[in-house]
C-alpha cells in the first residue's frame, strides 16, 4: 500500500511569531498574547455604569471592588439607592496592614449604603478598623438597605456607634449574616453585629449572630448596642460584654422587640446590666434567654435565665424550634426564620434551612391521612406554646404515637396547691382568641401527670379552650385548679 502526503512548507507570519503548518496554528507571539490575556481579564472586572439591577447585581470578587464600593458610596449619596450587589468569592482584606474604610459614614457629610447586599455565603475576612472616628463596621451607615447571607471577620475599633458588620442601621434588613471578632468603642452604642439600630425606619434583624468580644461605654450588646423601635428575632450572641451601664448579653439599650433569641456571653457593667438585655423600655422580650451561669447575671425580667446544661440540651433547641415558628408573625413577607441544629456539649447554631413545623414532632406533615405525630411531653409542650402564640392548627390533625406523663405520678393523690418540684402545665389554648382548632386525636393513648395550680384563671385543663375536635384520648393522674 502507498500513501501519499503533500507537505506544506512552513510558514512566518511577520512580526508575530506565529507559524502555521499543515493547517495548525502555533503562537510564539508572547508579547501578543499576554496583551489578550490583559484584556480579557480587565473584561471581567466590575462595571460600575452598567450593574446595579437585580437582573444584573454588581457582583464584587476582590477586596479592590469591595474598597472601590466603598469608595463610591462614600463619594455619591444615592451611588447604591436601589442597586444590587453580590459577592462572587470569599474575600480577605488583609488586616491591619490595609486598614478599612467602612461603607457609608461621615465624608464631609452623611453618605448611606441604600442598596441590596447579597453576600451569597461568602466571608469577607481582614477587617481591620482602628479609628477615632463614629460609624465604624463593614458598613458605616445604612439606610433603607438590606444585608444577607454574608459572614464577616473583624477586629473593630472606633469611637461611638461600632459593629462588626454595621455601625449606625437607619432602616432595612439583616438577615443570615454573621460577625466573628472582637468590636471596641471608646464611646457608646457598641454591639458586636450592629452599633445602634435607629432612624425612622424599621431594622428587622434576623437569622443572625455574633460571636465576638464586644467593649464600649454605654449602650453595649454582644448583638446590637442600642436597639431602638427595631426588632432582633431569631437570633444570638456568645461574646463578653464589657460596658458601663446599659449593658446586655444581646442588646444593651432596648427600645424595640426581642424574639426568641438568646445570649450566653459574661456580661460586665456596673448599672442597667443584664443577662440578655443591659435596659429595656415598653418593648417585648418574648421568648428569649440567656445562660445565668456563664453571664453572671441573674435577672428575671428582661429575659429568662437558664442553665448552661438546659441551653445546651436538645429540649431547649426544641424550644428555639417552636419560637421560630411562633415568631414568624413578626417578620415580613418572603423572610422566613431558619431552624437550630443541636450539637452535643454546645448552644445552639443556625441551620441553612427554613424551620418547619413538622420538625417539632415526630413525624407528619399535618394532614388527615400523615397527622403530626406526638410521642414526648416536649413535643406535646410544643402543641401548647404554639397554639398560645397564634398557631390554633386549624384544619391541621394531630395523633398521639405514644402515652405520655408530664409528671411522676407515684405521689399524685397528695399533690395540691402547695405541692413543690412538679412541672406546671400550660393549657393548650387559652381563650377564645388563643384556641386550639386542630383535630386532636389520642388514638386510644392516656396523658398522666397533668398539674395546673392557676385558680387566678379560667379555662384550665390540658386544653384549655377548643375550637375543633378531641377524640379518643385519656387523662389520668392528675391535678387541675
Amino acid at each position: 500500500m502507498k500513501i501519499n502526503m503533500a507537505l506544506t512548507k512552513p510558514r512566518q507570519w511577520a512580526g508575530c511569531g506565529k507559524v502555521e503548518m499543515a493547517g495548525w496554528k502555533m503562537f510564539r507571539c508572547f508579547k501578543s498574547l499576554l496583551v489578550v490575556v490583559v484584556v480579557a481579564v480587565g473584561a471581567w472586572a466590575t462595571d460600575w455604569a452598567n450593574c446595579g439591577a437585580e437582573s444584573s447585581p454588581c457582583v464584587i470578587t476582590t477586596a479592590a471592588e469591595l474598597r472601590e464600593l466603598a469608595s463610591r458610596v462614600n463619594g455619591t449619596d444615592n451611588f447604591s439607592q436601589g442597586k444590587y450587589f453580590e459577592l462572587g468569592t470569599n474575600i480577605d482584606l488583609g488586616g491591619s496592614s490595609n486598614p478599612w474604610t467602612p461603607i457609608g459614614g461621615y465624608q464631609s457629610g452623611y453618605y448611606y449604603f441604600q442598596g441590596i447586599f447579597d453576600g451569597k455565603g461568602h466571608v469577607v475576612s481582614g477587617i481591620y478598623i482602628n479609628s477615632n472616628n463614629d460609624n465604624q463596621g463593614l458598613f458605616g451607615y445604612v439606610s433603607g438597605s438590606t444585608i444577607k447571607n454574608l459572614g464577616i471577620a473583624v477586629n473593630i475599633k472606633g469611637r461611638s456607634v461600632v459593629g462588626g458588620l454595621v455601625g449606625f442601621s437607619g432602616g432595612g434588613t439583616i438577615i443570615n449574616s454573621y460577625a466573628m471578632g472582637n468590636v471596641e468603642g471608646t464611646g457608646d452604642y457598641v454591639g458586636g453585629l450592629v452599633g445602634s439600630c435607629g432612624g425612622g425606619n424599621t431594622t428587622t434583624i434576623i437569622n443572625s449572630y455574633a460571636t465576638g468580644n464586644v467593649v464600649g461605654i454605654n449602650q453595649v450588646g454582644g448583638l446590637v448596642g442600642a436597639l431602638q423601635g427595631r426588632i432582633v428575632i431569631n437570633s444570638y450572641a456568645t461574646g463578653k460584654v464589657v460596658g458601663t451601664s446599659h449593658v446586655g448579653g444581646l442588646v444593651g439599650a432596648q427600645q424595640g422587640n426581642i424574639i426568641n433569641s438568646y445570649a450566653t456571653g459574661n456580661v460586665v457593667g456596673t448599672s442597667q446590666v443584664g443577662g440578655l438585655v443591659g435596659s429595656s423600655s415598653g418593648s417585648i422580650i418574648g421568648y428569649s434567654y440567656y445562660d445565668s451561669q456563664t453571664s453572671g447575671q441573674t435577672d428575671t425580667d428582661k429575659g429568662e435565665p437558664k442553665s448552661t446544661e438546659y441551653m445546651q440540651s436538645p429540649e431547649f433547641v426544641n424550644i428555639l424550634r417552636s419560637g421560630a415558628i411562633a415568631s414568624t408573625k413578626w417578620i415580613g413577607k418572603d423572610i422566613y426564620n431558619n431552624t437550630w441544629i443541636h450539637t452535643l456539649g454546645n448552644y445552639p447554631t443556625l441551620g441553612n434551612t427554613i424551620v418547619d413545623i413538622g420538625s417539632i414532632f415526630a413525624g407528619g406533615d399535618g394532614t388527615d391521612g400523615n397527622p403530626y405525630i406526638i410521642k414526648t411531653k416536649e413535643q406535646l409542650k410544643n402543641v401548647s406554646f404554639l397554639a398560645n402564640h397564634e398557631i390554633s392548627f386549624s384544619n391541621k390533625y394531630l395523633k398521639l404515637g405514644n402515652n405520655i406523663i408530664l409528671n411522676d405520678t407515684t405521689h399524685w393523690r397528695d399533690w395540691d396547691e402547695n405541692s413543690t418540684g412538679l412541672n406546671e402545665w400550660v393549657a393548650i389554648g387559652t381563650g377564645p382568641t388563643l384556641p386550639f382548632s386542630g383535630t386532636f386525636d389520642g388514638d386510644g393513648h392516656v396523658i398522666s401527670g397533668v398539674y395546673i395550680n392557676n385558680s387566678n384563671n379560667s379555662s384550665q385543663g390540658l386544653f384549655g379552650y377548643n375550637s375543633g375536635t378531641i377524640k379518643n384520648l385519656g387523662v389520668v393522674a392528675s391535678y387541675i385548679k
